[in-house]
């Protein structure tokens, strides 16, 4: 996903502040008028959450020069988070559609999903760790011709559009010593909590972008800051015009990422 604005949009933006449908809100620093209720609200919601959404990473590696090594560290749990989410999730569907594995591969999976059960899957901070032993039933897994079945039929379900990236590499990121690559980074999933920010320049524009929590239990928190908004930006995931909302499974995601009720609040009227 990724947002663009013109070199004429650029002006206009330098004196005001762009908010986009995924959450981002732009800005430029030397703003007089910024609340300071925004900055109480922005310093309360930095200790909420430690991921940032995709357009902030894309800006951090166009403008700030990529990520450093304890940048890139910082996501290795989250990456190891999808292999095994996306394999549960696989293997949940594989039990919905009646695909019967080989009696062998499903002692493989009965192992996984005890591995998979005993990290707490709910728990989003829990630490996973994932041996060669284990790896190997991953992949021997995903290898199946049940979960590639059910890999087919993967825009039926909820699975995380990564699935394949990762479990295709899972030797080199399950190896020890491993260090997320740029590529890694962008494919890693996570859900953004929080309310998160990045100070870069363009054109000898100062900007800073924010980046706020997408679920719908976060919107409430930040949508009342932002009272003087120029641009609304809608950013949708080309990948997700067949898939459905994991928050409410009646909505296209698509169509909740338009967030019209934002649109049409009054905190963006003239």
């Amino acid at each position: 996903m990724g947002s663009a604005v013109s070199n004429q949009q650029m002006t206009t933006v330098a004196a005001g502040r762009v908010a986009t449908t995924t959450g981002v809100v732009v800005k430029t620093l030397s703003e007089k008028t910024t609340s300071k209720q925004i900055d109480k609200q922005l310093q309360r919601e930095k200790l909420e959450g430690m991921n940032t959404f995709k357009i902030l990473l894309l800006v951090k590696i166009l403008h700030l020069n990529g990520f450093t090594d304890e940048d890139k560290s910082r996501y290795r749990q989250s990456i190891l988070r999808n292999v095994v989410d996306s394999m549960a999730q696989m293997l949940r569907a594989c039990e919905t559609y009646r695909i019967v594995h080989e009696y062998i591969i499903q002692e493989k999976v009965n192992v996984f999903m005890k591995f998979y059960n005993d990290i707490n899957p709910n728990l989003e901070n829990a630490e996973i760790e994932i041996s060669h032993e284990m790896a190997e039933i991953i992949q021997q897994i995903w290898q199946s011709s049940g979960v590639q079945l059910a890999y087919e039929r993967r825009f039926n379900y909820q699975l995380l559009d990564n699935a394949k990236f990762f479990l295709s590499s899972l030797q080199r990121i399950t190896s020890p010593g491993y260090s997320p690559t740029t590529q890694d980074i962008l494919q890693c999933r996570f859900k953004t909590t929080g309310i998160h920010e990045i100070n870069f320049m363009y054109k000898k524009v100062d900007f800073k972008m924010i980046d706020v929590g997408g679920q719908r239990s976060e919107r409430r928190k930040w949508i009342h800051c932002f009272d003087d908004v120029n641009m609304v930006l809608f950013v949708v995931a080309m990948s997700e015009f067949d898939q459905v909302d994991p928050e409410d499974e009646k909505q296209a995601r698509s169509t909740t990422s338009l967030y019209i009720h934002i649109y049409f609040s009054y905190l963006f009227t003239c």
